[in-house]
């Protein structure tokens, strides 16, 4: 997702999202200040990587989510 979309800005349909259909959301932009970051975090994004992202952080940061969703499933008992 990026913050700096036309219509609807990347903050505002991450939340949409969120409130829908939650989801992993990984922040790709350009934008550097705190408050985007905090409201970014704040409307569920799971990631915030700042442009260029190179191959390697964009695999980290998914590597990282998909581990810490395993961790989660293994956690909730079986139905």
């Amino acid at each position: 997702m990026d913050i700096g979309m036309p219509g609807l800005d990347g903050i505002a349909a991450t939340a949409k999202i969120m409130a829908e259909t939650p989801t992993q959301v990984i922040m790709l932009t350009a934008y550097n200040d705190r408050q985007r970051v905090q409201d970014a975090i704040r409307a569920g994004a799971t990631a915030y990587l700042l442009k260029p992202v190179n191959e390697s952080q964009l695999k980290r940061a998914i590597d990282d989510i998909a581990g810490g969703f395993k961790k989660i499933r293994a956690q909730k008992p079986a139905k």
